[in-house]
């Protein structure tokens, strides 16, 4: 069983299958979309990558989403300096800033 089997096989297994399924279109869809830009390179990463690890709501815009609100951001600012963003935990949390998550199963909305 390849990799992409098994990914698809747990995500069944702990959605149900109906979400799962669709889970796995989306997944598959934002790979195929975003594999492009790595095809020339032998390894994902390397020493020329620069990565912004960050929370999803370290920028906040009165009125706007704060994830619009860091893509908005990023694109004015970062064009060029970072090859990777990482979100840290965005689930909902109890403490220890994201990483005590009470709910893997939903997005904090904030």
């Amino acid at each position: 069983m390849d990799a992409l089997e098994n990914v698809i096989k747990l995500l069944k297994r702990i959605y149900g299958e109906e979400i799962g399924t669709r889970a796995v279109e989306r997944i598959c869809s934002l790979i195929e979309r975003h594999s492009k830009r790595n095809q020339k390179r032998a390894e994902y990463f390397s020493q020329e990558d620069v990565v912004l690890i960050t929370y999803g709501d370290s920028l906040v815009k009165e009125g706007e989403l704060p994830l619009k609100t860091l893509h908005n951001f990023a694109h004015r600012y970062f064009k060029g300096t970072f090859s990777t963003i990482h979100f840290l935990p965005f689930f909902p949390w109890s403490s220890d800033d994201g990483f005590s998550v009470k709910d893997f199963h939903c997005i904090n909305p904030n």
